[in-house]
């Protein structure tokens, strides 16, 4: 991802947030880099950070895969718009993937597409288990729909056996950890300073099951406020905190100036 369109990703992020916390002030929204925004020229600023899985024991990555499944399906959907293919609605389930494995699947799969194009209106699906229409069984499946009026295309894939985790204090802890060194130089560009940390449960890296406990456990940090916040739907809920190190009443102080505002 460059970095205009991270930029802007985080942006979308903040103003969604903002739509769903009654406390957010009024004024500016401004990007800059120390924290990633401040408002009415500094009164608050906001840092954002993702949550995402953690490696498993044997070194699978979920993010890894994903953005392995996003090689896939743009290199195929390359191939067929070079071949002058229609406006095509293509979803494929995938197993584990290796960075050898691709050109072979980006083949599979332009084939497949090409040799299967449904009239308009129309819709192709292609099992390997059933039909054994291809010889790699990492292509799980494949369906193909020439929706009316699509002029572009739209590839996706999925792995198709992701397992919904619960997200735990300690995965939301060790994300404040990481911003946690750099709160003073926060703390130069604004009175208070909130960090937003994301969920983006539209990906399987950042979706997670929220339990109870992981609002209810006490973050240590110097933050004036933690938030957690699903893109899904918006839903943001604050964490309870505490002070982390130095007097507590300094973070009391700038919540106090902030609500004055």
């Amino acid at each position: 991802m460059t970095r205009e369109a991270q930029e802007a990703l985080e942006l979308r992020l903040v103003k969604l947030f903002r739509e769903g916390c009654s406390d957010f002030p009024g004024g500016e929204l401004r990007h800059q880099d120390a924290p990633d925004f401040v408002v009415a020229d500094g009164v608050l600023g906001i840092e954002v950070t993702g949550v995402y899985r953690p490696r498993s024991p044997d070194d699978y990555c979920v993010r890894e895969q994903e953005s392995l499944r996003r090689r896939v399906m743009n290199s195929a959907h390359a191939k067929c718009r070079q071949a002058g293919l229609p406006g095509l609605y293509v979803s494929a389930i995938l197993g584990r993937l290796s960075v050898a494995s691709l050109p072979k699947l980006v083949n599979t799969l332009a084939e497949l597409v090409e040799s299967n194009v449904p009239p308009p209106g129309e819709r192709i699906s292609l099992a390997y288990a059933f039909a054994g229409a291809w010889d790699d069984p990492v292509l799980s499946s494949l369906a193909i729909t020439r929706p009316l009026g699509l002029e572009d295309s739209l590839w996706c894939a999925t792995s198709g056996a992701e397992f919904l985790a619960p997200a735990t204090p300690a995965l939301l802890q060790e994300r404040i950890d990481k911003k946690e060194g750099r709160i003073e130089a926060y703390r130069r560009s604004a009175q208070a300073v909130w960090l937003l940390i994301v969920m983006d449960d539209h990906a399987a890296s950042g979706d997670f099951s929220i339990p109870t406990d992981l609002l209810r456990h006490e973050y240590s940090t110097n933050f004036d406020r933690v938030y957690l916040m699903r893109t899904s739907d918006g839903w943001a809920g604050a964490l309870a905190t505490r002070a982390s190190s130095g007097p507590a009443d300094y973070r009391l102080c700038c919540r106090s100036r902030l609500a004055n505002q």
